[in-house]
């Protein structure tokens, strides 16, 4: 294992799967935090990620299916599953109406103190995707007139404290720039939605795949 080109693999695997293929997007995720050291099953794991693509290989997102001009974006975090830095993985996945076109998974820079403020930071980076998708849609080249633009979410709480313009003292030491999504969520730039945990779920678990995790890939064609 000591000549598998780790990081090489590493960074052309995050090349596809931030392009084409989000069903791997949690696994590159998950080993790219041990490029620095890899061990065996580090290896082992990377490569049953390779051999999963290869038996995928003629998978592709299927736009065919895009009928209506609806944004939606599902946000989900963990809160401190990874017992060697307790640092929360957040992540989204953007769909024009049943096909996704945008997703990221992402390890969040601190410690959340809390399941609402690792959801809230999560909601936050969702946020700015979900603007930036839906203003070059509207633009005056192709002025599309998106008829929903909307964020789920799973967690009440996080919702509630994004909907609300009054300070709270539990949550007073988040970041500042983190509440520049309760000002997008007042201006009503998008709605901010509670969804059922299962169907958040089965959105963002969308990029477990590459880990041999049964999922539906109905956006993909073969």
């Amino acid at each position: 294992m000591s000549n598998l080109p780790y990081g090489n693999l590493l960074g052309c695997l995050a090349f596809i799967a931030g392009r084409t293929r989000p069903d791997i997007m949690y696994a590159v995720n998950l080993l790219s935090q041990f490029q620095s050291n890899p061990g065996i099953k580090h290896c082992q794991s990377l490569l049953k990620l390779l051999g999963y693509l290869q038996s995928t290989r003629n998978f592709k997102l299927d736009l065919s299916k895009v009928n209506n001009l609806n944004l939606k974006c599902y946000s989900d975090s963990d809160f401190v599953a990874n017992r060697d830095d307790r640092v929360s993985i957040g992540g989204y996945s953007l769909f024009l109406d049943e096909t996704p076109i945008s997703w990221r998974m992402f390890k969040q820079r601190r410690e959340s103190l809390s399941t609402m403020e690792a959801e809230y930071i999560t909601l936050m980076e969702a946020a700015k995707e979900l603007i930036w998708i839906k203003n070059a849609l509207n633009n005056d080249c192709l002025n599309l007139k998106l008829k929903e633009c909307l964020l789920y979410c799973d967690n009440q709480v996080a919702i509630s404290f994004s909907n609300s313009p009054f300070e709270n003292l539990r949550p007073k030491h988040i970041d500042i720039k983190y509440h520049f999504l309760r000002s997008l969520v007042c201006n009503k730039v998008f709605e901010l939605k509670c969804s059922r945990t299962s169907q958040i779920r089965n959105s963002r678990d969308f990029g477990n795949s590459g880990f041999g995790i049964n999922l539906d890939l109905g956006s993909f064609q073969y």
